[in-house]
């Protein structure tokens, strides 16, 4: 060590004694090149300069012995030329020079140097190898040598480069957005050398980002007046940049947060550091790299570390897709898709959708277990690669993706010990020490010792160092020695090296550490791991004990304590890859394969089917959190049943699981598997499956509701509307002669046939269902009824049923029709009694928005509440409910509802009178809708008018003229007089402005024809009334008002297609 005073330990880390100051020298002569040949004539000029012995070469022999006496004979070799130190193992250099501080140091400084420079920059990488770099200075180098000729010029050298990493450290911890974390070491280091300008620069700027704008400016003055005075020079650029940033006002900007949705391990990572860090500069070579090797080998945890040491760098977050639960190769975009919480997307349209998430920043995909999939994932990625230059991906695959550029990082074995390695020896290696921690884990007090090494190093070798195996067989140290582990285990290589040559050498090897474990199982346990591997995602205890009954609680903990089983933070029982492809080969060659799976899917259709009830009472977020557990198992099960003909299964599976998609918003979901399941019937539908049939169609016919292109395509067309109503109504009649349909189909078919244009007969409906006894068919019955008679400009009926929809959900605890009844109840009263008496109902809707709601639900029920705040002009909370919905955004949601809360934005900005923010976020807004595909009429029609009210309030009403004849368009044929209404008042508004007092008058009136007398509006709307009564007088104003509200709805469509002009005169 030569980072201080020049000292030598023992591999066991004691201190050695060097003796004089001339060994000492010599020992940091020949450790400033480890491993390379210094000459004779160089270690005499360097150790005696000017002042030579009698005899130079016998003095410089003299010392060499000494010095072998110190640190061992072999430590210092004799070369025909000179000398060097062979620190090395196996007489590598790089392995030498790791065992001298100062090579060690400008090692880690130049890799932590390069981490920066990379693009994308590692900032926390850098910072982690600077850290390490500087932590081995102990004090000046070669401090109590510093006399002797040779160490001048190194310690100018050596110090340079500490105070390089010093800087480079501040940097990465300035972009870290840790500034305090430097400011006393950059100090310090100015003080000593005043006129460096990179310290001056960054310690401005590290004091700058502390909010100690004052004393960074008092920096800059000192070193200005240290230039001056003593080099008679100015600033540079950079201290003048840093001079300017010092003197802005605006704060620094603010420290990014990681993203992600990888999860830390719950075991220790070990022996694998150095394949981290190579992956990481891989990564930031190439943007794709992949990770091949065996199953077992440890690809994905060696994956995930990397990624969780490099989140910082990827702006854009750092998102694992887990391909393993895709049984098909169709299921590959779906399984990014969910990473991302994009629904609503067809697997053909899954690269666009996620082109647009990850085209924005720096991301990180880690693209998990490949293999099964290989081409549909490979499709993907390039897709995805070419699309997105700012997108990196980090592949795991027991084969190469096959793709241009790809770069491959294959994962070697653990690193094996000596035969005859010694204890203390052997826990250098990876492989020994891998197996130490896992065998204490199972086996308290467990050590590798004198007594038991020579049996572990020969388990971790004879398993190639594959970690997999190492865990599986530490695993048996519960019950065996090593000694008796390591006995079977050979028997078994011996008898498995006999077998098919024709796969691959590690996995025949992995196969033997399974097939040995499986050897060391009874009947039971062998069954019950069979029966498992049908699940997908995990079993949960409920779940076994269903299926195989009581014997699983003693069953279960052996599977566990082999390591056959793991269990995770949620107590599901989930079998490693490789453990579940072996238990359902095992299962095939007792050919029971397809009874397990019957067995698996009628479990699972009782546990849907029981927990649908529950979907609509206080036990609500009790069975969304059980479907949502079972998810996996459900979707395999459905799989099973659609595949092999079980049409029966298959519908009442699909059928029950409808309403969780639905709550959750996972409706595209439900419509993919309902129209498998409806294809599934087309011989006919099973006695009893009727109503499951009815629930399926009822799902590929949610599309219309929540897909963009298909919504807006299905309103434009009445009689396609009309003929779906029509069906489903007589499905509904055939699902009745079974019994009580599901409750949410009844409301629905009754809306549906309100969209197509039968409002009495919808009514009629309702009647029914308001009537009926279900207690929650009742509460949606009123619901929706209060809510047809809004959209039929009936509010004076519509509130006693919202009221009353209010109680009888909030008495069933069904949080819900809670929500969506409060909301309705609260745009009622903001309509009809004001801010004042709404905002209670409001509130309590707020409160409902909770964690089982998935992110885009969430996001679009807090943008529905801000709509109806703004619409009561609740301009405060509509500001609140955005916030919350952007935060929530930021996790992860399809780019249509960053268009959503960019255009309520908007809204807030026009009502705070912030003109030059809402125009840009109208038009940016209202483009990214129509670049996502989100063409809701009602959506596009509200934002329209709102541009064109901000840019009338700004002075050009003939702008939003513009804009308010395109809201009128957009809406073309649908029928929704509240969000017409929205249009007529805001064109009113613009006329006005326009001008133009009588055909805004007209309008004025127009809005008592669509809602009544009596709805309560804000102030721009009676200020604009007000200013009309005031252009034509009293009397001339109440004969064009009346004319208004004598109208009917096509005649005031068509009156605002008149005054307005037609889309043609854009």
């Amino acid at each position: 060590m030569i980072l201080g005073p020049v000292e030598a330990v023992t591999d066991d880390g004691d201190p050695i004694s060097l003796g004089g100051p001339r060994v000492r020298a010599l020992l940091a002569f020949l450790a400033l090149e480890p491993g390379r040949v210094v000459p004779v004539d160089r270690l005499v000029d360097g150790l005696w300069g000017q002042d030579l012995p009698g005899n130079a070469a016998n003095a410089l022999q003299t010392l060499v012995k000494r010095l072998r006496t110190a640190v061992g004979q072999t430590r210092v070799v004799a070369r025909a030329t000179g000398y060097l130190l062979d620190a090395a193992i196996d007489g590598e250099v790089d392995a030498a020079a790791d065992q001298v501080d100062a090579a060690t140091f400008l090692r880690l400084a130049d890799e932590g140097s390069a981490l920066l420079a990379a693009s994308p920059p590692s900032p926390d990488l850098a910072a982690k190898s600077l850290d390490e770099a500087l932590a081995l200075w102990r004090g000046p180098a070669l401090a109590d040598v510093a006399m002797m000729p040779f160490a001048e010029q190194a310690i100018t050298q050596l110090t340079e480069r500490r105070l390089d990493a010093v800087m480079d450290r501040a940097q990465a911890y300035l972009d870290l957005g840790r500034p305090t974390r430097v400011i006393e070491e950059l100090t310090t280091e100015l003080a000593a050398d005043p006129l460096r300008e990179r310290l001056a620069v960054l310690l401005m700027r590290a004091l700058r980002a502390d909010g100690r704008r004052s004393e960074a400016l008092a920096v800059f003055e000192r070193t200005r007046r240290e230039l001056a005075d003593q080099l008679g020079v100015g600033p540079s650029a950079s201290l003048a940049q840093a001079h300017l940033e010092s003197l802005d006002d605006d704060p620094p900007p603010p420290r990014v947060v990681a993203v992600t949705n990888l999860q830390a391990r719950l075991t220790s990572f070990v022996g694998r550091q150095a394949e981290v860090d190579g992956l990481t500069r891989r990564l930031a070579e190439s943007r794709l790299v992949t990770v091949v090797g065996a199953g077992g080998a440890g690809k994905t945890r060696l994956a995930g570390e990397t990624a969780l040491h490099s989140l910082q760098r990827w702006p854009g977050g750092v998102w694992q897709v887990e391909l393993a639960p895709v049984g098909d190769p169709s299921g590959v975009p779906f399984a990014f898709l969910k990473v991302f919480a994009i629904r609503d997307t067809d697997g053909p349209d899954a690269a666009d959708r996620l082109a647009e998430v990850l085209s924005r920043e720096p991301t990180l995909l880690v693209v998990d277990n490949c293999e099964h999939v290989i081409d549909a994932a490979a499709r993907l990625v390039e897709d995805l690669l070419v699309r997105c230059p700012h997108l990196r991906v980090l592949a795991t695959s027991r084969e190469p993706l096959g793709i241009e550029g790809e770069a491959l990082c294959p994962v070697p074995p653990l690193a094996s010990a000596p035969r005859d390695a010694g204890a203390a020896q052997a826990l250098q290696y990876a492989s020994v020490r891998l197996f130490a921690d896992r065998a204490a884990s199972v086996r308290p007090g467990f050590a590798v010792d004198d007594d038991n090494v020579a049996a572990v190093v020969a388990i971790c070798s004879r398993l190639d160092g594959a970690p997999l195996a190492i865990e599986l067989a530490a695993a048996r140290s519960r019950a065996l020695t090593p000694q008796k582990i390591a006995e079977r285990l050979d028997d078994r290589f011996r008898l498995l090296t006999g077998g098919s040559r024709t796969a691959l050498p590690r996995h025949q090897t992995l196969r033997a550490v399974v097939d040995w474990s499986w050897g060391l199982l009874s009947e039971r346990e062998r069954r019950l791991l069979c029966r498992l591997s049908v699940f997908s995602g995990g079993a949960s205890l409920d779940a076994a004990e269903a299926m195989f009954g009581d014997e699983v609680l003693d069953v279960l903990p052996a599977l566990v304590d082999k390591s056959l089983l793991e269990v995770d933070r949620a107590d599901r029982y989930r079998m490693l890859e490789t453990i579940r492809a072996f238990a359902l080969e095992r299962l095939a060659e007792a050919g029971e394969t397809q009874s397990a799976a019957a067995e698996h899917a009628r479990y699972f259709l009782d546990v849907a089917e029981g927990a649908v009830p529950q979907l609509f009472m206080n036990a609500q977020l009790e069975a969304i959190e059980l479907l949502g557990a079972e998810h996996d198992n459900m979707v395999t099960a459905l799989r099973w049943a659609i595949d092999h003909g079980e049409v029966e299964t298959a519908l009442r599976l699909c059928g029950a699981l409808i309403w969780f998609w639905w709550l959750r918003g996972h409706r595209l979901e439900a419509y993919q598997w309902a129209r498998q399941a409806v294809a599934s019937a087309a011989g006919g539908v099973p006695q009893g499956a009727a109503r499951a049939y009815a629930a399926s169609v009822f799902a590929t016919h949610i599309a219309y509701f929540v897909h963009p292109t298909d919504f807006s395509a299905v309103t434009a067309e009445p009689d396609r509307l009309a003929g779906t109503a029509q069906e489903f109504d007589h499905l509904l009649a055939l699902a009745r002669a079974e019994g009580p349909v599901p409750p949410m189909l009844e409301v629905s078919g009754a809306m549906l046939t309100a969209m197509a244009g039968d409002q009495d007969a919808a009514l009629r409906w309702l009647d029914r269902c308001a009537e009926a006894p279900d207690p929650w068919l009742a509460a949606a019955g009123r619901m929706m009824r209060g809510n047809l008679r809004i959209m039929l400009a009936r509010p004076d009926l519509a509130g006693p049923d919202l009221q009353a929809a209010v109680t009888g959900f909030r008495a069933l605890g069904e949080r819900w029709g809670l929500s969506q009844a409060l909301l309705l109840r609260f745009r009622h009263a903001a309509i009809t009694q004001g801010i004042a008496a709404a905002s209670p109902l409001i509130a309590e809707a707020g409160q409902l928005i909770a964690d089982w709601l998935s992110p885009e639900e969430a996001v679009a029920t807090l943008m529905r509440l801000a709509h109806e705040r703004l619409i009561a002009e609740d301009v405060d909370g509509a500001i609140l409910d955005t916030a919350r919905a952007k935060e929530i955004a930021a996790g992860g949601v399809p780019p249509e509802w960053h268009a959503q809360i960019q255009l309520a934005e908007a809204d807030i900005a026009r009502r705070q009178g912030d003109f030059a923010a809402a125009w840009p976020a109208y038009a940016e807004g209202l483009e990214a809708m129509e670049r996502g595909r989100l063409t809701v009429p009602q959506d596009i029609a509200w934002a329209r008018a709102g541009y064109g009210r901000a840019l009338t309030a700004s002075g050009d009403p003939a702008a939003g003229i513009v804009q308010h004849r395109l809201a009128v368009t957009a809406l073309g044929a649908l029928r929704d007089i509240p969000i017409l209404t929205v249009v007529v008042l805001g064109a009113a508004v613009t006329l006005e402005a326009a001008g133009r007092s009588e055909e805004a008058a007209v309008l004025f009136g127009a809005e008592v024809a669509l809602m009544g007398q009596g709805l309560v509006r804000g102030p721009e709307i009676t200020g604009a009334r007000e200013r009309t009564v005031a252009a034509l007088g009293d009397e001339a104003y109440r004969r064009a008002h009346d004319r208004g509200a004598a109208m009917t709805y096509e005649e005031v469509v068509a009156e605002m297609r008149s005054v307005l002009g037609d889309d043609g005169q854009q």
